[in-house]
């Protein structure tokens, strides 16, 4: 600002509150931070006569943060994209699959600061947290959405899909003896994703034949044997 005085200014000077602290002579180049900064201009005269006037500047982040950007802290960006769409199988006597480190984590970077990275669960499992480290997945397909949020409310968002599958199991209830152009009953009990196939070798000719459990089929299932 500038100022004049019956006899003579002495000084004009500035104070900075708020979102940025400082006090100086001249504002240009002056670094303002986001939110707002109250602005007063102070001048006073040789007689230490003193007249103020005041202002209010605000500074809006409007730039979105960057869901698995590169940075020198992290060179080792995790994103949606490097997750991919992890596909998993399990034993049907665990029946589930839990993640067992950060690795499903992703990372991201903003122009001012992160205020937080929240991921959601949609699906065969649902929930949300900040961390996939011991989250248990249940057999299905999941939705993993993550949005990551800066202290100004600008969120960038991504997301990617796990589906677990359960290894099937399948048990004979019996062993049969079977002649060419013969035929017996097998008990299959199964548990698993249907359909299952079966390969089944017959001792002596050492032929591999293939038997297909259908997606109809109830356990226990009866497998009609025939050999040719």
């Amino acid at each position: 600002i500038t100022a004049t005085d019956n006899v003579m200014v002495d000084r004009i000077w500035y104070e900075l509150t708020g979102a940025t602290q400082k006090r100086g002579a001249s504002l240009e180049d002056v670094s303002f931070n986001i939110g707002f900064t109250n602005v007063q201009w102070l001048v006073t005269d040789t007689s230490e006569n003193m007249a103020t006037c005041s202002f209010t500047v605000e500074v809006r982040d409007t730039i979105p943060p960057v869901l698995g950007d590169s940075t020198e802290i992290n060179p080792n960006p995790i994103s949606c994209l490097t997750i991919g769409d992890p596909l998993l199988c399990v034993e049907s006597t665990v029946g589930f699959y839990v993640h067992p480190d950060s690795s499903w984590n992703v990372t991201a970077t903003d122009n001012d600061s992160i205020a937080s990275i929240m991921y959601y669960l949609s699906g065969a499992t649902t929930g949300n947290g900040t961390t996939l480290e011991g989250q248990r997945f249940e057999e299905g397909l999941t939705n993993v959405l993550w949005i990551v949020t800066d202290r100004s409310g600008n969120i960038d968002s991504c997301s990617f899909d796990v589906l677990i599958n359960i290894i099937p199991e399948v048990r004979l209830s019996g062993n049969a003896t079977i002649r060419e152009n013969d035929h017996a009953p097998l008990t299959l009990e199964f548990t698993g994703n249907l359909p299952i196939t079966i390969y089944h070798t017959i001792t002596g000719s050492g032929d591999t034949n293939m038997y297909v459990i259908p997606d109809t089929a109830v356990s226990p299932h009866t497998w009609l044997l025939e050999c040719h």
